[in-house]
């Protein structure tokens, strides 16, 4: 009980960090608070399932940073859409192109990085190792409006 009860204390506080209520404006944020954070809100989605019996690594190469002048709650909305992303993709794949003996060998990750580049900018990769993004979808990437995943049941 008080394994659950740290869990969701820790999940209510990663929520409160990333949403930022308080803080919609312009400010001094570190940035790997706002990682983590997002990590800790997505945690259950990276555990073993049947689909991937290892579960999703999660792999940090943090640099030094100092504070970063951002929006806090828009950065904190884009790391967890480009994450969901990469567990999506590393869900699909093990869905469609791995049987199950590939599947108990596959040892899915996401790889977080961050450096300082050029003295002026923040440098966040945040990678995985799926099959990638196809050549031609890469080329629209940034299109408005352009969907790539298929529709649940429910949302025709």
């Amino acid at each position: 009980m008080n394994m659950g009860a740290e869990r969701i204390s820790d999940i209510v506080k990663s929520l409160r960090n990333f949403s930022r209520l308080d803080e919609a404006k312009y400010k001094n944020v570190d940035i790997h608070q706002g990682i983590e954070s997002t990590l800790v809100i997505l945690n259950n989605r990276c555990k073993p399932t049947a689909n991937l019996p290892n579960g999703i690594q999660i792999i940090r190469d943090y640099g030094e940073l100092p504070l970063i002048d951002c929006y806090p709650g828009q950065l904190n909305q884009v790391l967890m859409n480009i994450i969901v992303n990469a567990i999506d993709a590393l869900e699909e794949n093990a869905n469609q192109n791995l049987t199950l003996g590939q599947k108990n060998k596959f040892s899915p990750y996401i790889s977080i990085s961050t450096q300082i580049a050029n003295k002026n900018w923040a440098v966040i990769r945040i990678t995985d190792n799926g099959k990638g993004i196809e050549k031609d979808v890469q080329s629209r990437l940034f299109d408005p409006f352009l969907q790539q995943k298929k529709l649940v049941k429910g949302q025709d």
